[in-house]
């Protein structure tokens, strides 16, 4: 599995114990088609960002909500953006190791993780082809 897949890979935390689990409370696990979505008092999908140190962190991200999209002074901002840094909005999070927001090279504009994807360099690359 490549590094790009295991970040779209579906988690899920486990919020309580439940008959012939191997798992913890608080452990965070692959998805394996028992109906985790189905009882939401004992699994919590968890976002591709959550629970990841900045070290595995994707070095590009793609933007999947189209009306938070901006242009400023006539530059279009890129579907696919290339990260320049890692952070958490509030220091409890950083203490905690949680990151939830990264600094894009485009305009150094910061945004939070929500409305993005990982992506893969090919996709960053096909975006800017042509480009100067």
């Amino acid at each position: 599995m490549t590094p790009h897949q295991l970040f779209i890979q579906t988690r899920y935390q486990i919020l309580g114990p439940y008959p012939n689990s191997k798992f913890t409370v608080g452990d965070i696990v692959d998805y394996v088609g028992i109906g985790m979505d189905l009882y939401p008092n004992l699994f919590r999908k968890v976002g591709w960002w959550e629970y990841r140190s900045i070290d595995d962190m994707p070095l590009y991200l793609k933007n999947f909500d189209s009306l938070t999209t901006m242009t400023l002074d006539g530059d279009e901002e890129p579907e696919v953006h290339k990260v320049k840094k890692h952070f958490a909005m509030g220091l409890t999070d950083w203490r905690q190791g949680h990151v939830d927001c990264f600094v894009s090279e485009w305009r150094n504009h910061s945004y939070n993780y929500n409305a993005f994807q990982p992506a893969t360099e090919q996709e960053y690359l096909n975006q800017n082809n042509g480009k100067t």
